[in-house]
Protein backbone atom coordinates (compact mmCIF):
# COMPACT_ATOMS: atom_id res chain seq x y z
CA UNK A 1 0.00 0.00 0.00
CA UNK A 2 1.53 3.33 -0.94
CA UNK A 3 0.36 6.24 0.93
CA UNK A 4 0.93 10.19 0.28
CA UNK A 5 1.76 12.32 3.58
CA UNK A 6 2.33 15.61 1.41
CA UNK A 7 -0.18 18.02 2.41
CA UNK A 8 -1.65 19.94 -0.95
CA UNK A 9 -2.63 22.44 0.52
CA UNK A 10 0.64 24.34 1.60
CA UNK A 11 2.63 22.80 -1.29
CA UNK A 12 4.65 25.52 -2.96
CA UNK A 13 3.70 26.74 -6.88
CA UNK A 14 5.37 24.44 -8.70
CA UNK A 15 7.18 25.17 -12.33
CA UNK A 16 5.90 22.29 -15.00
CA UNK A 17 7.62 23.42 -17.76
CA UNK A 18 9.41 27.04 -18.18
CA UNK A 19 6.70 29.82 -17.99
CA UNK A 20 4.12 27.34 -16.73
CA UNK A 21 3.75 27.41 -13.30
CA UNK A 22 0.82 24.96 -11.14
CA UNK A 23 -0.04 26.74 -7.88
CA UNK A 24 -3.27 26.32 -5.61
CA UNK A 25 -5.82 28.91 -4.09
CA UNK A 26 -3.17 30.42 -1.68
CA UNK A 27 -0.84 30.96 -4.46
CA UNK A 28 -3.19 33.03 -6.99
CA UNK A 29 -4.19 35.21 -3.77
CA UNK A 30 -0.50 36.04 -3.18
CA UNK A 31 0.52 38.93 -5.55
CA UNK A 32 4.04 39.62 -4.28
CA UNK A 33 4.76 35.50 -4.74
CA UNK A 34 2.59 36.36 -8.24
CA UNK A 35 5.56 38.93 -8.79
CA UNK A 36 8.24 36.86 -7.51
CA UNK A 37 7.18 34.07 -9.95
CA UNK A 38 6.83 36.74 -13.11
CA UNK A 39 3.46 35.52 -13.35
CA UNK A 40 1.14 37.70 -15.71
CA UNK A 41 -1.71 35.17 -16.35
CA UNK A 42 -3.49 33.06 -13.94
CA UNK A 43 -6.05 30.43 -15.21
CA UNK A 44 -8.32 29.49 -12.61
CA UNK A 45 -9.97 26.00 -13.25
CA UNK A 46 -12.76 26.66 -10.07
CA UNK A 47 -16.16 27.93 -10.34
CA UNK A 48 -15.47 30.20 -7.21
CA UNK A 49 -12.34 31.42 -6.76
CA UNK A 50 -12.02 35.35 -7.16
CA UNK A 51 -9.67 37.18 -9.86
CA UNK A 52 -7.63 38.65 -6.68
CA UNK A 53 -4.98 40.75 -8.90
CA UNK A 54 -7.24 41.75 -11.89
CA UNK A 55 -6.63 45.41 -11.45
CA UNK A 56 -2.93 44.98 -10.60
CA UNK A 57 -2.18 43.42 -14.39
CA UNK A 58 -2.47 39.90 -14.32
CA UNK A 59 -4.41 38.60 -16.39
CA UNK A 60 -7.41 35.72 -15.46
CA UNK A 61 -9.45 33.10 -17.07
CA UNK A 62 -12.00 31.08 -15.33
CA UNK A 63 -12.60 27.53 -16.37
CA UNK A 64 -16.04 26.76 -14.04
CA UNK A 65 -15.33 23.29 -13.29
CA UNK A 66 -15.92 21.26 -10.08
CA UNK A 67 -13.53 19.46 -8.17
CA UNK A 68 -15.25 16.04 -9.48
CA UNK A 69 -14.33 12.65 -10.71
CA UNK A 70 -17.36 12.98 -13.20
CA UNK A 71 -15.99 16.80 -14.35
CA UNK A 72 -15.74 16.89 -18.09
CA UNK A 73 -12.07 18.87 -18.47
CA UNK A 74 -11.64 18.24 -22.05
CA UNK A 75 -14.78 20.45 -22.91
CA UNK A 76 -12.05 23.34 -21.79
CA UNK A 77 -8.51 22.11 -23.36
CA UNK A 78 -8.90 24.63 -26.65
CA UNK A 79 -9.54 27.79 -24.38
CA UNK A 80 -7.19 26.19 -21.68
CA UNK A 81 -4.50 25.67 -24.11
CA UNK A 82 -4.94 29.34 -25.95
CA UNK A 83 -4.80 30.97 -22.94
CA UNK A 84 -1.84 29.28 -21.64
CA UNK A 85 -0.17 29.90 -25.11
CA UNK A 86 -0.85 33.76 -24.35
Amino acid sequence: MITCDADIENHPASELLPHLILGNERDAADLERLRTLRVSHVLNVTSHVPFHHEQRGIAYRRLPASDSTEQNLRQYFDEAFSFIGE
